[in-house]
């Protein structure tokens, strides 16, 4: 591996705060309190070793994630109600950190299906934790998830 990298170009930013000041997100056009989001990217990483032959292959993605939220509202919105299972709406869901240009991060994903949510608490207070699955348009692009940084 070289070990002549040139990082002269790179400039080193602030990270803001996760909170309520710089942050938003939204799953369906619904501001949620977002206490956690993982994404898990789901690549299949193939190595093959042979003679005179070395390679890695991504054969396979599928990115799929969960959130943990406050229990929102019933007269808002039923979680449990309007998601999973044939017919239910893909929704698009939007994540930013940061207010500063150039400290800016965000997620975009267009068709979210989310998933049977589970119930649980965080210091007293009812929240959901939702399967989420990120789906590609249906052209096939590589568009299920987009990270900006602006």
């Amino acid at each position: 591996m070289p070990v002549d990298f040139d990082f002269s170009g790179f400039t080193n930013v602030a990270i803001a705060a996760v909170n309520k000041i710089n942050t938003t997100f939204t799953l369906g056009g619904l501001a949620l309190q977002l206490e956690k989001l993982d994404i898990d990217l789901g690549f299949t990483v193939g190595h093959t070793a042979l003679v005179n032959f070395e390679q890695i292959d991504i054969t396979g993605r599928t990115v799929t994630g969960r959130i943990t939220i406050r229990e929102p509202d019933i007269a808002t919105i039923n979680m449990f109600e309007t998601a999973y299972g044939k017919g239910a709406a893909l929704e698009p869901l939007v994540f930013e950190n940061g207010v500063t240009v150039g400290q800016i991060f965000r997620i975009d994903a267009a068709r979210v299906q989310r998933g049977k949510p589970s119930r649980g608490d965080s210091n007293g207070v009812s929240t959901l934790t939702i399967p989420l699955e990120f789906l590609p348009s249906d052209a096939g692009d590589d568009n299920d998830l987009i990270l900006t940084f602006k």
